[in-house]
């Protein structure tokens, strides 16, 4: 007798072997063995309320889809890695908040063809907070802070330094996201901002802000 698994993975040890007795049925049938799928694999995660609000009212604003219509990208990151290397996209959310935990279950599916990823292993997850939007990125060395506020030096007329105050945010390609406070035309004075104040006037060189590959929050 044959027996084949309707799915493709990873066999774990055998319970039976050649010549022991086993019984079918819905009821009481005997264990063979089991197996677990590893390519793709789901990953499990839970969302605090809080956070199942803000995904919420973004879908209703309409600045980002909610991950029960739409597939949004998941990145995962292992216990021993520092970046999120992993790409996955959400598969499920769940119906309502548990109660014991205020948390609501979620799923993503992430493709797994080296089976590095295995079942029973804790990944850290990260998702896009908000929908995608247009924004200026500079070095954090530009970015000063006078106790809670930020800003930066720009060039004014006839090179003068003015002290704009910003608004960050995250890390994109190795470089700070600014929400506010600069203009894309502005001149940003990004190395030796320590050397240089408010009415000035400097003799400026012109560079390129390099960027990198690597995506971090």
């Amino acid at each position: 007798t044959h027996i084949r698994s309707p799915i493709s993975g990873r066999v774990s040890s055998t319970h039976v072997t050649k010549g022991n007795l086993v019984t079918g049925g819905d009821f009481e049938s005997t264990l063979l063995t089991t197996i677990v799928s590893l390519d793709p694999i789901y990953v499990y995660f839970t969302a605090d309320e809080q956070s199942v609000l803000h995904y919420t009212r973004m879908d209703l604003a309409g600045t980002r889809k909610s991950s029960r219509t739409a597939s949004n990208p998941v990145f995962l990151r292992l216990i021993d890695e520092e970046e999120f290397q992993h790409k996955g996209k959400m598969d499920f959310i769940d119906n309502q908040i548990d109660l014991a935990t205020g948390t609501m279950r979620s799923r993503a599916i992430v493709e797994n063809p080296e089976y590095l990823l295995t079942p029973g292993m804790f990944v850290d997850v990260k998702m896009l907070g908000e929908g995608p939007y247009q924004a200026l990125l500079i070095p954090d060395a530009a970015i000063g802070v006078d106790q809670t506020i930020q800003f930066v030096y720009v060039l004014g007329n006839n090179n003068t330094v003015e002290r704009r105050q910003i608004k960050s945010g995250n890390i994109q390609d190795g470089l700070r996201v600014i929400r506010s406070g600069l203009e894309k035309e502005d001149r940003v004075i990004i190395n030796g901002i320590q050397r240089v104040r408010a009415g000035v006037q400097v003799s400026p060189e012109t560079t390129t802000i390099k960027v990198s590959n690597k995506q971090q929050g």
